[in-house]
Formats: structure tokens, sequence, C-alpha cells
């Protein structure tokens, strides 16, 4: 019997993190092929509510930063609105929290288990030559959890590939917004090498986890192309959180 279920040609469903954990050889030749793994209700909706509320605050009461990736980076949050420094073209805020530092969302014990699961597919994919601990104190590496909120109306993020070394083969993204309710239209996407074009948020809830090939092209298409940003003192659009453990610049 399987662990998973298949929703799409593409996209196949855990029903928890325990579940994938049971065979990630498994699930590491799902994602090997090209196709999508979505993990059901990882992170509790009320956590995910409190750490939006929390950063929205943070984004009214405090300046943005531009800080370069090394061992001593502080917690901070950027705005990314085209920035020419950035490697990626696109329009959004950028709120990253490291392992290193203690924050108030107790964020290395509450992505503990998502920071190994991505440790162990990597392991996988690498056909077991390099096991990588993302809690590791590497002067090379660095271990964090970058939130992103995409305005409705502006939001995106242009299509790139990622580049992938054996610290990491997958980089697990946290769903924070519901496609339909927090936002209508646009979102993430994925396109496969035959041209397939894959939209994992179409089956996800508040709390999942994507993990998909992040050497594959992918993106996110403008959040409400067509809507007008309301003048409520609350950023409305999509958030998403991914997990990530990437070189020092």
């Amino acid at each position: 019997m399987s662990n998973y279920r298949q929703l799409d040609k593409n996209i196949y469903e855990y029903k928890s993190i325990q579940k994938i954990n049971l065979d990630p050889a498994e699930a590491a030749k799902i994602i090997y092929s090209q196709n999508c793994i979505i993990v059901k209700d990882v992170i509790k909706e009320e956590y995910c509510n409190r750490a939006i509320k929390y950063l929205e605050r943070i984004s009214k009461s405090s300046f943005p930063n531009y800080f370069p990736l090394t061992q001593n980076t502080p917690n901070h949050f950027r705005l990314n609105y085209e920035d020419s420094r950035a490697s990626v073209k696109g329009h959004f805020i950028q709120f990253n929290i490291f392992l290193k530092n203690q924050d108030m969302l107790d964020t290395a014990n509450t992505f503990k288990d998502i920071f190994k699961l991505k440790d162990t597919l990597s392991y996988e994919l690498t056909n077991r030559k390099t096991k990588f601990n993302s809690f590791s104190t590497l002067e090379d590496y660095v271990s964090r959890v970058g939130y992103q909120f995409y305005e409705s109306g502006k939001g995106y993020l242009e299509g790139h590939k990622d580049f992938v070394g054996n610290n990491q083969k997958v980089v697990p993204t946290l769903v924070l917004s519901k496609k339909g309710k927090d936002f209508m239209s646009g979102g993430f996407y994925f396109k496969k090498d035959n041209g397939e074009i894959c939209y994992p948020e179409e089956y996800s809830e508040k709390g999942d986890i994507i993990i998909f090939r992040p050497d594959l092209f992918h993106g996110v298409e403008i959040i409400d192309k067509e809507s007008i940003q309301s003048k409520e003192d609350k950023l409305n659009g999509r958030w998403m959180a991914f997990i990530t453990t990437t070189k020092t610049t």
C-alpha cells in the first residue's frame, strides 16, 4: 500500500510528514521524475496566522534592509520591488529568519522536521552520496526560513531555474495563503522539461508544504492581476515561506 495518493498527473499527496518519512526513497523518485509532492498539515494554521501578523507588524514598524548572507547576518526584511541587486526580477517583500538566531516565532524548533526532511530527500537525490545537516554550523552555508509576501495587483516572481548543490536538491515551500480565498488568480507554477505547466497551489491548504525540483523552470504569476490594492491597514495578497540552506555571499 502506497504512503501517498496521486492528485493529478504531476502532483502527489502525503497526509503527513510522518508518512513521507516512511519511505523517502520513494518520494525522491517522484521528485526526480519532475513531479511535485504536497505534504499536508505540516504547520498548524494557528501558527501560520500568528507568523503573518507578526511579520506585518515588523513591516510597519522598522526600516527594510539589504544584508549579504553571512554567518553573522541578522534577521531582517527587505523589499524587492524589481531591485537591480536581485538575481531574479520580482515584486515582493522578503523576511529572513536564520536558524542560528533566536526569534519570537521559535523558528528553529517549529521548522526542524521540514529541514530534516529536506536533508533526507536531498541525500536520496544524490544517490546517497552526500548527507548534509542543515543545523550544523558551516562556514560556507547558512540555513533560514524566508517568508515572502506578494501584493495583490503587483506581486510576482519572474520565471527562472535555481542552482542546486549537493547541500540541497529540494527547497520545501510552506503554503501560507489559500488560492481562491486569500487571492484568486496567479501564484506559483513550475514547468517540466516536456513543457507541461503545474500549479500545485490549486491543491494546497494553509500549512501544507510543496516540494519539487527547483532546477526546473518556475516562478510566481502576478497575483490578482486586475486587482486594485485596498487602503486597509493590511497586506493583501499571497504569503509563502521557503525552507533553505544556501551558500554565504
